[in-house]
């Protein structure tokens, strides 16, 4: 609230600033350089860093010693800003595996990497609902290889209970990101990551795969160090409790992820489109056909002989297979 106003005092100044002298800069004004003001003077308490104008700005407000916060605010002044992250990765499931690097199973069940990050206590956003659900959020960095920052991450959840908001990334995460090196992954194409060791059929592989997946100090690097410095943290792909908590709050369903969701736009008409907010488009490589999750999939019933693995959404529909 405080920043919203202080945007919105700063706002009708510099109006009226331009009236009189029309080559004066929003940017400038807003930043307060050349002698003008910046946002900063219209704080009635707290103090402002790290803040840079523009259509989606990102800026650190520390209200008090208590109180820091890492926001993202739209050029009409409205906090749309997110410091918890969460991601997602490309699933792959391939003919018997063999080739160097690929998982030695029947089915060779691999997968590529899409972030995935949780973040602190820091941001309030009271204004959020699920209707913001699928929104994107400008975090100030180009991660997935668009033209710029502002199509790279959505809002995926907020969790008022414990006073977090996560976003997930809006696309495959391409493998040349250090992130998935750092993760320990290993990668195959543009967009597949496995893990590369152990038995299919042992416990442990998916227990690795999901450690993998949850290793923040790997993540970080997917959001800048400012939203780090504030309490926010990365993993690598958002957990099947999320994913349903989000969908559930978006379409006023009471889906399980065991139940294997479409994840339709409309759940109750089978023939509407899938949410894209939850299922990827399987578009870019023969085998990658989704993201994980970083959930271990108890069940293995109908998985084929894979083992116990993690669960993971595909192009086509959810599940573990």
């Amino acid at each position: 609230e405080e920043v919203t106003m202080a945007w919105a005092a700063c706002e009708t100044d510099y109006w009226n600033a331009w009236a009189k002298d029309s080559s004066v800069s929003k940017a400038d004004f807003f930043e307060g350089n050349n002698g003008n003001p910046g946002l900063s003077s219209y704080l009635t308490t707290g103090t402002l860093t790290n803040f840079s104008y523009g259509e989606n700005s990102t800026l650190d407000y520390e209200k008090s010693a208590s109180e820091k916060y890492t926001v993202t605010v739209n050029s009409k002044g409205e906090v749309t800003g997110i410091l918890e992250v969460s991601g997602q990765s490309g699933e792959q499931q391939s003919s018997p595996a063999g080739n160097e690097g690929e998982q030695q199973s029947n089915s060779g069940n691999n997968s590529g990497q899409q972030g995935s990050s949780t973040g602190g206590n820091s941001v309030a956003l009271s204004t959020l609902t699920s209707t913001n659900y699928g929104d994107y959020i400008d975090l100030g960095q180009n991660v997935i290889g668009t033209s710029d920052t502002t199509d790279d991450w959505r809002i995926l959840y907020n969790d008022t209970t414990n006073n977090v908001v996560y976003a997930i990334l809006a696309d495959y995460l391409p493998n040349d990101n250090a992130s998935v090196t750092n993760s320990g992954l290993s990668a195959a194409e543009t967009y597949v990551v496995y893990y590369n060791g152990g038995d299919d059929d042992a416990t442990d592989t998916a227990d690795i795969l999901v450690g993998m997946l949850n290793d923040e100090t790997a993540w970080n690097s997917l959001i800048p160090t400012s939203l780090i410095s504030r309490g926010a943290t990365v993993r690598g792909a958002a957990t099947a409790d999320m994913l349903m908590a989000s969908y559930n709050e978006k379409y006023g369903t009471s889906l399980n992820y065991s139940e294997r969701p479409y994840f339709r736009t409309n759940p109750n008409n089978s023939s509407s489109s899938l949410d894209t907010l939850y299922v990827r488009d399987r578009h870019y490589e023969p085998s990658c056909h989704g993201f994980w999750l970083a959930t271990r999939c108890e069940d293995n019933s109908h998985i084929y002989d894979m083992g116990i693995w993690a669960w993971g959404v595909h192009g086509d529909r959810s599940g573990d297979w």
